[in-house]
């Protein structure tokens, strides 16, 4: 029943992406684009490729439209860095993939929420593994969630979900980067956390469901979000709260390949 319950409520957006690929060097940008495509030709996935070697072309780009991105970090006096933020500004479900020469910059990437730091000299052995591993990320962060209001069925990108809070029968949606501010349905928080748990939301208290991705300090009775949100947080589950919280952001950490 909970597996029903949880297909029912979550589905994944149809895949298309725009693939943002930059690196100053061209014959490098070309290497990179062929073994990219390739993978994600096999994956039966429709994709726009953007392919960037003159860093003068970067002005001209609409950031907002990048799904995943593979950059150089460094592009003569342009900063993959710098790149990374206005992407990750713009578009922050975005998968970022560093590609460079350069080891110490990995530190870098986790501002930028960075997915995984690839090195030049080993693309072909781990690269293709790299780009399974940001798909499977980026439907992680595509997915919708699904439910009735008035007869009306809506669909709301999980990145675009807050938090959620049960009061009495109904459900209350609190939404963020959306144009509405929420939705409220009938649902249950068990059944919704059922649900979302598994792909990023913690139930902080017996009424609120929050989404991980948001939190930006969780302490002892309190939670605050983005958009300066606070919660209560139960004192009694707190150790186990804080653990899963623990746990859920040490997966994000990314690798070097």
């Amino acid at each position: 029943m909970k597996e029903n319950s949880q297909n029912q409520l979550i589905r994944r957006r149809r895949l298309s992406m725009q693939i943002l690929v930059c690196d100053d060097n061209p014959y490098m940008v070309n290497r990179l684009f062929d073994l990219i495509q390739h993978q994600i030709s096999l994956q039966g996935i429709s994709s726009t490729f953007s392919i960037v070697s003159n860093t003068d072309d970067l002005h001209n780009l609409d950031y907002t439209a990048f799904d995943l991105a593979f950059l150089d970090v460094d592009m003569g006096e342009y900063n993959g860095v710098d790149l990374a933020r206005k992407l990750h500004a713009a578009r922050p479900d975005a998968v970022i993939v560093f590609v460079t020469n350069f080891i110490e910059y990995a530190p870098s990437g986790y501002e930028v929420n960075a997915f995984r730091y690839v090195l030049k000299n080993t693309l072909e052995e781990t690269l293709p593994e790299i780009i399974l591993l940001a798909l499977d990320e980026y439907k992680k962060r595509h997915r919708v969630v699904s439910f009735s209001m008035a007869s009306e069925n809506i669909d709301v990108p999980v990145e675009n979900i807050l938090y959620l809070e049960s009061n009495h029968r109904t459900m209350i949606m609190h939404l963020i980067n959306h144009p509405r501010k929420d939705f409220h349905f009938y649902a249950s928080i068990t059944l919704m956390e059922d649900a979302l748990s598994p792909i990023g939301f913690l139930r902080v208290h017996k009424s609120y469901l929050v989404n991980m991705e948001y939190i930006e300090i969780l302490q002892y009775g309190k939670v605050r979000l983005k958009n300066s949100v606070e919660l209560p947080v139960s004192k009694n589950n707190y150790t186990e709260i804080k653990q899963q919280y623990i746990s859920w952001r040490g997966g994000l950490r990314w690798n070097i390949g």
